[in-house]
């Protein structure tokens, strides 16, 4: 935050983007433009569950957990669900 002021940056967290329209909302009320409207893509629509190895998301899990705290702290978020451990799937 060195450079730029905290009121010139917009932070939102990807389960934002579930509520599409309210998320939009925000993006252009942060900008300071009239809203329009914008189509809902659908993107990686596909069926397949993605391939999950335990040990790697354990290790991402480790590695990832200080900078997820220090995020906390910056922005005043509360990313618990970030820091909880995943639970595998069907043996994959």
């Amino acid at each position: 935050m060195d450079l730029f002021e905290r009121k010139n940056l917009f932070f939102m967290k990807m389960e934002e983007l579930l509520d599409f329209s309210a998320t939009i909302e925000r993006i252009f009320n942060f900008l300071g433009v009239s809203p329009m409207s914008v189509p809902e893509l659908k993107l990686n629509t596909s069926d397949n569950e993605p391939v999950r190895i335990p040990y790697f998301e354990e290790l991402m899990d480790r590695f990832f957990l200080k900078d997820i705290e220090l995020l906390e702290n910056l922005l005043g978020w509360n990313c618990e669900k970030w820091k909880t451990p995943r639970k595998t799937g069907s043996g994959n």
